[in-house]
Formats: C-alpha cells, structure tokens, sequence
C-alpha cells in the first residue's frame, strides 16, 4: 500500500552538512513510488492535529499551507505612497523548528515538507500572479537602489533579510491595494517571489533546510533531493518551464563570471556557501536543463566526529591518527556522495598545526582544522570573457614552488595524478587526495590509468612501481543502501620488490555486514592484519608513541574563537 511508504521528517535541525548515518528513515516517501493519485499526506505540527485533506484541486492548498509551520501577518496599514515603509506587525509564535540562519518567516514561507507531501502543480493556480508580482517588485527595488545589493544578499543573511523585509512590505502593500490574493495563497505569493528574487526560486525551500545534502533537477517538472544518504522525488517543487529553470542556473553561474549557453552546455560552479553545482543545457539534455547542488559540509569534521557516528571505530581512528600524523601518504578511495572530502577533513586534524599545508580542489570544499596553516588554491575553467583555463595540474605543479609540508587535492581524475604521486614521492610525505573507484584493488587501476594520462609512453610496471613508492595508504568509504557512510576499508599498499610484482593492496581493516535491524545494516570492523615491518621501518613510526584515544580527542579539539557558528 502507498500509505505504507517509509517517511523521512525534515523539520529537524541538524549541523550543516553533517553527516547523516544512522538518522532514522521516516516521514517522507522514497524516490520510486508513484506520485499521481496520492492521497493527501498528513503533515504534522507542534501543537496541532494532523489531518487529512478533501481531494479538491484548490482548497488543499490553502489548507496545508494553514497547518504548515508558517506564520502570517497582518497586512501592513500605507497612508501615502510617499510616507517610509512601515514596520513589519508582530507575528505569532513559531511552531515550527528554527530555521537556518537567514530564512524568510516574516509572513509566511514554503517549507521543504509542503513540497515533498505535496502535489504536481500544487502552485499552477498562482504561476500568472507569481510572474506579475515579481516583475512588480523588481521594478520597486530598482527605484529604491537595491538592484546592486540582490545578487550579494544572497550570501549574507544580514542583507538578506533587510530585503526579505522591503519585499514582504511591498508585496502586502500591493496585495491590499489590488485585492490580488487572499489568505494563504498571499504567503504562498510573498515567499515565492522571496525565492525567485534572492534564492533558487522553486528549490529555494528544500536548499533552506540543512538535512537536505543534495538537489537534483531532471528537468523543469522533476525534482529529487537526498534526504539521509537516500533519494525522494519532490512533486511540490516544480518550475513553470525550461526558460525558467535556465534563469535560476544562470543567476548560480553569474556572479562566478560563467554562463551556460548552446556553446557552452556544461558547466560548474558554486553557491555562495560553497555547495557544488552542476549545470547541462538542454542542447545535449532534450528534457533538460539539467541542475545538480550537492551541500558544501560548513563544519570542521574530525575523527572523534566520525566515530561518535559509527563511521568508523576506535582502534582504526587511532591508527590512522597516529599514521597520518607521523607522514604516511594516503589516498581516500570512493565513489560519489561516498563522504570522501569529509574524511579528508577529518584525517587532516590529525596534522601537526605546524606544517604548512597546500590544498587543491576544483571547488572549495575542504575545511581543515581552523588552526591548520593552510594555502587554498582552486582551479579556473576558461571563461567566455577569455580568461585562460587553470587547471589542477598547474595548481599541483605550482604549489611545489610555495614551500608546502604538504599538498592536499580534493581529487585528482587526470594527468594530474602523476604529479601528485611526484610530490608525495619526493620530499612531500604526508600528502593526501582522493580518487574515484569503488575498492582498493581497483583504486590501483584506476591510478594506472590516470598516470598513464599523465605521461605518454610510461609503461604500466613503472606506474605500479611509482604507486608502489608514493602511496602508504589506501582509505575506503562507502554509502550503504540503508543511507550510512562509513569507512569499508583500510588498505596497507606494499613497496614493490620487482618490477614484475603484482601491486596489490593489504587489507589492515574491514567492515563486515551480519545482518540489518529493519532497514539498517549490522554490521562490525575486523581487524585483518597489523601494520607491516617495511612501513615501520619508511616512516620510522618505531621512533614516535603511539597515539592513543585520548590524543586524538585532543587532536579534534577546536578552540571556542575558532569554531563555526551554526
């Protein structure tokens, strides 16, 4: 039965970009069910009953919006156009969990839960009075200089809601005057055109809520987000057509100097946050555009983070601290969403505050310890505007000359490999990246192949060889079919004897299933084998103490000054 589809509640607050293993699956229905048809679900609200809605196609609208975790305001009271706004009325009591720093709750605003318990064209019925009113209220704040200011509130909440305010007041004073919408519809009116103006228009509400860590736009009439490492179609949150999904990829891409045209039908970029994004023109998608944001983690992650979430355990964190602080070269191995770039973090806390370290990404992801002497370098694509392509490989090569401890790359997928596994090889121990492959074994392949992309006519025992001398360590993650994300693996990597020895990876830790508990898997870390003699002996680890668990909890300390505010 439809009403037996696992729900997922997305009204709690959790930190930014936090990691979401063992978060209970509920309240909301999972991607793959059908959608037409459903009954209207019941949407809970502290302090109120749920309930459930008539089918019409107007009235439950207003109706979940009503029960929704909104508050409206009474509309404002204007003497004459020339008199100063007036101040916002007293608005009830929030019912609903706080939102993130920056939301819109002046008079009303759409929540992740309406969109994802809601309808295909549960909006339809406002698309003409959205449009007209946005054009209305564009016009309003061009007269009263704050053109220039949008595309920066965007990123400062300050800002944000010093305009949230100005568009709350003028949309009330309209909507008074013209008698455009009434009750609910004029929150549902006052918060969309907020998002088209300042936001990501229709997904605006499901970005706005931290448990969301990615967004996907298949199109104008498609969306999906993950929700606790899983995936769940949004009928509620649909864009009027294609020109209007290309407007909000535009608006992401412009303050980044980029466009998306039928020249240039593939682009990145990023959010004022840092959250990653991907843009396909509808040239080489039909049913397109297509739009992707996974959530930049605004938190500094630690070990003791990832085992208080089961990502790991004990022993293994102690172990790696003690193996990355004292210079063992790591590459983190895993595939998308696995929580590579969260490891990386978190292994980079065991770094002494003292070396001075060199990070590469194509986008700004990594957020090392905040004492950490850190030099960030991101990578340019070539502009329409000319300006000329900076790629990995010349952030690499150039960051030789900077006099780093040691070099850091979000990830390599190229050429860029061989010069990474160069600088781990010749005076830059300690260096780490991370690379796509679902396994050790395969890791290995994987390097051969982007080395070999690196240097024409290097053959593939060289390549094993350079492997063999660089790397120290291969780091597994995995995202498990129940959402987790946990280290799989631990891998010691040999130093070859011959040339023609096989290159093939030690298993030091694994993590075996032994069962699930409902949708959860059971599982445990068995410890294969100890770390060898040969590593010993090239790091001279025998020479340092041990590293204990109380270390690495000094290791994940971040002082008050420092750390991030929610």
């Amino acid at each position: 039965m439809l009403s037996d589809a696992p729900r997922i509640p997305v009204t709690g607050r959790v930190p930014p970009g936090a990691p979401t293993a063992g978060i209970p699956l509920t309240d909301i229905r999972t991607a793959g069910l059908p959608v037409a048809g459903l009954p209207p679900a019941q949407v809970p609200v502290a302090g109120l009953p749920a309930f459930r809605m008539p089918p019409s196609p107007i009235l439950p609208i207003a109706r979940r919006v009503l029960v929704a975790p909104t508050v409206l305001v009474a509309p404002a009271v204007w003497v004459a156009p020339a008199v100063s706004l007036p101040p916002v009325l007293p608005v009830a009591p929030v019912v609903a969990a706080a939102p993130a720093a920056g939301l819109y709750m002046a008079a009303g605003k759409l929540t992740a839960d309406q969109l994802v318990h809601g309808q295909p064209g549960m909006f339809d019925h406002l698309q003409d009075r959205i449009v007209e009113m946005l054009e209305w209220v564009q016009s309003q704040l061009v007269e009263r200089g704050y053109a220039e200011q949008i595309v920066e509130a965007r990123g400062d909440p300050e800002l944000r809601a010093e305009i949230e305010t100005v568009i709350d007041r003028l949309i009330l004073r309209r909507t008074s005057e013209k008698s455009v919408v009434r009750g609910a519809d004029k929150a549902i009116l006052i918060a969309s055109v907020i998002n088209e103006i300042i936001g990501l228009g229709p997904i605006e509400p499901l970005w706005s809520n931290p448990r969301i860590t990615e967004v996907m736009v298949n199109g104008p009439k498609e969306v999906y987000a993950e929700i606790d490492g899983r995936l769940v179609f949004v009928p509620g949150a649909q864009f009027r057509d294609a020109a209007h999904l290309l407007e909000v990829c535009q608006k992401i891409l412009q303050p980044l100097g980029r466009r998306i045209d039928l020249s240039n039908p593939l682009e990145d970029g990023r959010l004022p946050d840092g959250s990653r994004t991907n843009v396909v023109h509808s040239a080489i998608a039909p049913q397109g555009p297509y739009l992707t944001i996974r959530r930049f983690p605004d938190t500094v992650w630690t070990l003791k983070d990832l085992v208080e979430i089961n990502s790991l355990d004990r022993e293994m964190a102690t172990w790696l601290a003690f193996l990355i602080k004292h210079k063992c070269s790591a590459v983190v191995v895993g595939g998308t969403g696995s929580g590579k770039t969260s490891l990386l973090n978190a292994l980079s806390s065991t770094i002494d505050r003292g070396e001075r370290i060199a990070t590469i990404e194509d986008a700004l992801e990594l957020r090392l310890h905040p004492s950490a002497h850190v030099l960030r370098l991101e990578a340019r694509p070539p502009s329409a505007g000319g300006m000329a392509e900076v790629t990995i490989r010349d952030l690499v090569k150039n960051s030789l000359r900077m006099r780093p401890d040691r070099v850091i790359v979000g990830e390599v997928r190229d050429g860029a490999a061989l010069d990474m596994l160069t600088a781990m090889n010749t005076g830059h121990e300690g260096s780490m990246t991370t690379v796509h492959a679902n396994g050790a074994n395969e890791a290995v392949r994987r390097l051969e192949v982007l080395v070999a992309q690196g240097a024409e006519g290097i053959g593939s025992a060289a390549v094993k060889w350079l492997i063999s001398d660089a790397v120290d360590l291969f780091i597994v993650v995995r995202r498990y079919e129940d959402g987790s994300r946990r280290v799989s693996g631990i891998y010691e990597i040999p130093v070859l004897k011959s040339v023609s020895e096989e290159l093939v990876p030690t298993p030091l830790w694994e993590w075996e299933q032994s069962g699930t508990e409902g949708r959860k898997l059971i599982g445990s870390y068995v410890k294969r084998n100890e770390v060898s003699a040969q590593l010993r002996e090239r790091r001279r680890l025998d020479l340092f103490p041990m590293t204990t668990w109380e270390d690495v909890m000094r290791m994940s300390e971040v002082p008050a000054a420092l750390r991030r505010k929610d």
